[in-house]
């Protein structure tokens, strides 16, 4: 109980530990313990490099998602190894893990499992459409990607190695990642309307209107998958985090819903939202 006082307390942010009382030397060395998961990380950086070009060559608009994330994933990898975070190996598991439950959600569409997660279900099938805007594709996959992969994954790696201090420090020091990549995933995004041949209104000309729009966007989801992850590591039994598992499929299944009701209203160009 008092544990779990103490989480919730730090999840709220109405409790802060010091980094002097964190013991980082003797957490770094054990970081080493787990230095072969960098060879996993580079094999998910080109298996998602591969998907993408090859979506690009069959004009499967799967592309626009994998292009992001392989570039996103690229980034993690230099981080990781350039000593951003502090337990690198746990934020290397993650990544991971996240390529896992991409390629399994792929598997799953593509042989019509029962099984699969439906926010990822539904940004799949959108991709089997001709009216639908790189913008929306991009959001669906990140949707299904952050509602749900993240907080599934984020309480696996809570469970597997505790440290909730050090694992919520990088959790958000990964804001700065993708508020450092924004220029770039905008540029994806623009070269993905052309080559889908998509155009229209651009209502946020100005590219810092357009950053500040999707960085929120990402941050709000990425809070709400703490949240929910730390909700899954807490659940009591097996029957409880059943059922926090579904709220989190749900919510993410939701979200998906409300992008694709607003694909036919959203006259713009890029992720002008």
């Amino acid at each position: 109980m008092f544990t779990r006082l103490i989480l919730t307390l730090l999840c709220t942010g109405l409790l802060t530990i010091s980094p002097m009382l964190l013991d980082l030397p003797s957490y770094q060395v054990q970081a080493q313990e787990h230095i072969n998961l960098y060879p996993e990380v580079d094999k998910a950086v080109r298996e998602l490099q591969d998907a993408s070009q090859q979506y690009l060559q069959e004009k499967n608009p799967r592309a626009i998602f994998a292009k992001v994330y392989w570039r996103v994933t690229l980034e993690f990898s230099r981080w990781i190894k350039g000593g951003q975070f502090l337990r690198p190996d746990i934020v290397a598991e993650m990544v991971v893990e996240f390529h896992r439950l991409y390629k399994k959600a792929i598997v799953e569409f593509d042989s019509a499992d029962a099984g699969i997660c439906q926010a990822w279900q539904i940004s799949f099938e959108q991709a089997l459409k001709d009216d639908v805007k790189p913008s929306v594709h991009l959001l669906l996959g990140l949707n299904a990607h952050i509602s749900h992969d993240l907080p599934v994954t984020f309480a696996q790696v809570l469970k597997r190695y505790g440290r909730f201090p050090l694992v919520k420090r990088d959790f958000f020091r990964m804001n700065d990642l993708f508020t450092g990549l924004m220029d770039d995933l905008l540029s994806i995004l623009k070269d993905m309307n052309r080559y889908f041949e998509q155009d229209g209104i651009d209502l946020f000309p100005f590219q810092t209107v357009k950053k500040k729009i999707v960085m929120n966007f990402v941050k709000d989801m990425r809070q709400r998958a703490f949240s929910d992850g730390l909700a899954l590591y807490l659940a009591k039994d097996q029957e409880q985090e059943e059922k926090v598992l579904a709220a989190i499929r749900h919510s993410a299944l939701a979200k998906a819903k409300t992008i694709v009701s607003l694909k036919h209203v959203l006259p713009y160009k890029s992720l002008d939202l």
